[in-house]
Parts: C-alpha cells; sequence; structure tokens
C-alpha cells in the first residue's frame, strides 16, 4: 500500500500523526510500525480515512475528498430539503383544519347568544 498518500491525507486536514494515531485510539509508534512492516488492518485503515472524511476509493481513482464530502453534503441537503418541504405541506393541511375549527366554532357562538 502506498502510505505517503495516506500520510498526505492526513496531513491535507491538518492532523498531524500523532493526532490521527490518538484518535482511532492508537499510537503514533503503532502507525510508524504499521507503515514499516506494512501490517495495518482494513479496519485501522478505515478508521483513518473517516476521520479524514473519505473512502478507501481515493487509493483506487475513486473521488477526491473535497469531492466525495460535496456529493454527500449535496445529498444530505436534498433529504433536508425533501423533509422540510413535508412539514410545510402538514403544516398547510393543519392551519386549514384550524381555520375550519375556529370558523364552526364562530358560527356556533353566533347562533347561541347568550341571554342578557
Amino acid at each position: 500500500m502506498n502510505y505517503s498518500k495516506l500520510k498526505d491525507l492526513i496531513s491535507s486536514k491538518g492532523l498531524s500523526i500523532q493526532k490521527a494515531s490518538v484518535a482511532i485510539e492508537r499510537t503514533e509508534g503503532w502507525f510508524h510500525n504499521a507503515v514499516k512492516n506494512d501490517t495495518m488492518s482494513v479496519s485501522d485503515l478505515e478508521k483513518l480515512l473517516k476521520l479524514c472524511k473519505t473512502t478507501m476509493g481515493v487509493f483506487f481513482g475513486g473521488p477526491a475528498p473535497e469531492t466525495q464530502l460535496l456529493s454527500e453534503t449535496i445529498a444530505e441537503y436534498g433529504k433536508l430539503n425533501n423533509e422540510v418541504n413535508e412539514l410545510l405541506r402538514e403544516n398547510r393541511q393543519l392551519r386549514i383544519k384550524i381555520d375550519e375549527l375556529e370558523g364552526k366554532s364562530q358560527n356556533h357562538m353566533a347562533i347561541v347568544k347568550p341571554k342578557t
């Protein structure tokens, strides 16, 4: 595996190897040994990539981390936008129902006038 790309990726996120290692509950020594001996597990690599907000695709010609993050953000925005629109529809329906109920209440009050 090309660990220099991983090191560059970690650095591009403003992290040191030490901080990235600690963030995944490892040590800097562990990182250097894993690189030296080519023994980093897939699980640990995935944790580091998640920390960097990317996936293994970055090593295999996948989208750049920024492109991937943008795609995920757009997808999340679309999902949230749909949820907001659904809530707005429900809100309009409830407003109509409230107006109808208030209108019936006003009509009923107009019919039944208290004696003075």
